[in-house]
C-alpha cells in the first residue's frame, strides 16, 4: 500500500489520561501506512502561566522564581509513554520537546506532517 501518511505527528501529555489512546491510534495509523510518528510533548511552564494570568504581577512581584519549572520532568515522562506505547510497533519513531502552548507548537510544526 502506498505511504498516504508518510509523517503522523501526535501530542503526548503525560498528565492527560486520554494521551495513551492518542498515541495508540497514531501508532497504528503509522504502521498501517508505513509511515513515522513524531511524539511532540508542548506546555507552557507554570511559572510562565502564573506570569500570564497576573499580567506580568507575579514576576514583577517576586511571588514566583521564572527557573523554578520542572518542565524538563514533565517532558521526560511523556517521552517515557510515548517509547513505552510504540515500542514493539514497526514504526520508525522521534521525539520533540517544544516549551509553548500545544496549540501554537503544533500549529507550528503542522507543516511537517501529513497528519496530526
Amino acid at each position: 500500500m502506498a505511504s498516504v501518511y508518510k509523517t503522523i505527528i501526535v501530542h503526548v501529555d503525560a498528565d492527560d489520561p486520554a494521551s495513551a489512546d492518542r498515541i495508540g491510534v497514531a501508532a497504528h495509523i503509522a504502521a498501517e501506512f508505513h509511515g513515522s510518528l513524531v511524539g511532540v510533548a508542548a506546555r507552557l511552564s507554570d511559572s510562565t502561566i502564573a506570569v500570564l494570568a497576573s499580567a506580568g504581577a507575579a514576576l514583577a512581584g517576586g511571588i514566583i522564581d521564572a527557573e523554578g519549572d520542572d518542565l524538563e520532568a514533565t517532558f521526560a515522562a511523556g517521552r517515557a509513554e510515548f517509547v513505552r506505547l510504540t515500542a514493539g510497533i514497526p514504526i520508525q519513531t522521534s521525539w520533540r520537546t517544544i516549551a509553548e502552548s500545544p496549540a501554537t507548537a503544533l500549529a507550528s510544526i503542522a507543516g511537517a506532517a501529513d497528519l496530526i
